[in-house]
């Protein structure tokens, strides 16, 4: 197996060991941890391996639960990782593209109204901070390509549509082919936003949703 560099840093620095806040056993212990996940082809017995690791080059004993939620993050770092630079390839979206790495979350901005976000922990997406729909990891790439280039306009609701209850509608976003409803459209009380994948076309108010989640 192989696991970034910057991906064992980000672990470690949420993690108060002291031991760690020298910077020579700090940089000796990531370089060991490397070396360890490149050796190993699983992580059974990665825990152990990781208590063993933390022992022998930073003298500093870590519990068990300890071990395996560093092992855990790492892992899910990893993936993280993985899933980034395959979308980053894309020249279609590579600059739009950023990461919440705490959260696990990929943020592909198609302008300043249209923000989406997607949580590789729930396999969740939202548009504005309102709920879109779940997309898997595999279709990322298809839909984030889309949400730039297709010539779609996308009604966000304020609140949870109705219908949505029954699966009959989307709940907070609907897509729409043309523009031609645009103006009946933004007479409903509970649009807050209408956005093509260029540019913003109505806002009842700017909402305060759009960079949260």
């Amino acid at each position: 197996m192989q696991t970034p560099r910057n991906d064992i840093v980000f672990v470690l620095d949420s993690y108060a060991i002291a031991a760690l806040n020298a910077r020579d056993i700090k940089e000796k212990t990531v370089a060991a941890i490397v070396d360890l996940w490149a050796q190993s082809k699983n992580l059974i017995g990665m825990s152990d391996k990781i208590i063993s690791l933390f022992r022998n080059v930073a003298d500093h004993e870590i519990d068990k639960k300890t071990a395996k939620k560093i092992v855990c993050d790492i892992s899910c770092q990893n993936d993280l990782s993985d899933v980034y630079d395959e979308l980053y390839k894309c020249d279609i979206i590579k600059d739009r593209l950023s990461v919440d790495r705490k959260d696990r979350i990929i943020v592909l901005k198609v302008h300043d109204g249209f923000i989406v976000k997607s949580s590789l922990v729930s396999q969740t997406t939202y548009i504005n901070g309102k709920y879109y729909y779940d997309i898997e990891e595999r279709d990322l790439l298809d839909r984030y390509c889309e949400f730039i280039q297709a010539p779609r306009v996308y009604v966000q609701y304020g609140k949870r549509r109705l219908l949505s209850y029954l699966r009959l509608a989307p709940c907070y976003i609907k897509v729409f082919k043309t523009a031609d409803k645009i103006e009946k459209i933004q007479t409903n009380k509970t649009v807050e936003m209408i956005f093509s994948h260029k540019e913003l076309l109505y806002a009842r108010e700017q909402s305060p949703n759009i960079e949260s989640r």
